[in-house]
């Protein structure tokens, strides 16, 4: 009896070590970096999707519900971008802007969380991009996600909003969360449990987010985002990525 039961445990540890290698992905495999084939968003997403992708992604933690205002601090900011705080819905010139340091951060992002209204702050969303780092990716994948949760936008403050992804990717220069986050939001499996908001236009906002993500790849001026980019341009037979046609044209321009 011993013996069979003996024999049944090493079956088991056969079987399972079988599975194991079957599952298990070669680390001589060739990385796909320029071929990125978007799914199709099923009508009811499973309900594996239907937590926080903040939970689901833990590196992407500091975009979770829980994100403070920071403490106020004065830093000495650059006589530019106080010219610009003062008017945030002044569209910022792109060039010479200087980055700013952590307590510029804080203070970016308490300016942005005093004003309600996208439509009232447009120009701050886009100075924070071209001065801030890590600290605005997080507030900006935050209002992607938990902070919008459920509300519906005006055409305008959607519009906005939805520029976002493609303002990440000015971020992703220098932060690699930022980078992974538009990497994340090329797949409407991503944005359908996560970016429960939505627009009086009524428009798929899967569709809109993925766009600003290549666009945003584009901007980002790494060579693994120029891939990517270049790798949609070739995949035209697929159905849902040619509903987002214009925003691989588009995309293609924006390469350095």
């Amino acid at each position: 009896m011993n013996s069979r039961w003996h024999l049944i445990g090493l079956l088991a540890i056969v079987i399972a070590a079988g599975v194991g290698l079957m599952v298990m992905p070669s680390r001589n495999a060739s990385p796909k970096a320029t071929q990125v084939t978007l799914e199709s968003p099923r009508e009811n997403p499973a309900n594996s999707h239907s937590t926080s992708w903040v939970a689901q992604r833990s590196q992407f933690v500091a975009a979770s519900a829980s994100l403070e205002t920071p403490k106020l601090i004065k830093p000495e900011l650059p006589s530019q971008i106080q010219a610009y705080l003062a008017q945030p819905k002044q569209r910022p010139k792109m060039t010479g802007l200087p980055l700013v340091d952590a307590a510029g951060e804080d203070l970016l992002i308490r300016k942005y969380r005093e004003i309600d209204a996208f439509t009232n702050k447009p120009g701050l969303i886009r100075l924070m991009a071209y001065t801030g780092g890590d600290k605005v990716f997080e507030l900006f994948a935050h209002t992607l996600t938990n902070e919008l949760a459920g509300r519906t936008l005006t055409r305008t403050d959607g519009a906005i909003v939805g520029n976002i992804p493609q303002l990440i990717g000015i971020l992703a220069r220098k932060s690699d969360p930022a980078f992974e986050f538009l990497q994340a939001g090329l797949q409407p499996a991503f944005w359908q449990p996560n970016a429960t908001w939505k627009t009086q236009t009524g428009s798929d906002l899967s569709r809109i987010l993925i766009g600003a993500c290549i666009k945003g790849l584009a901007l980002s001026g790494r060579n693994e985002g120029k891939e990517i980019v270049y790798g949609f341009r070739t995949q035209g037979a697929n159905s849902y990525l040619r509903a987002i046609d214009g925003s691989v044209v588009d995309s293609a321009f924006m390469l350095d």
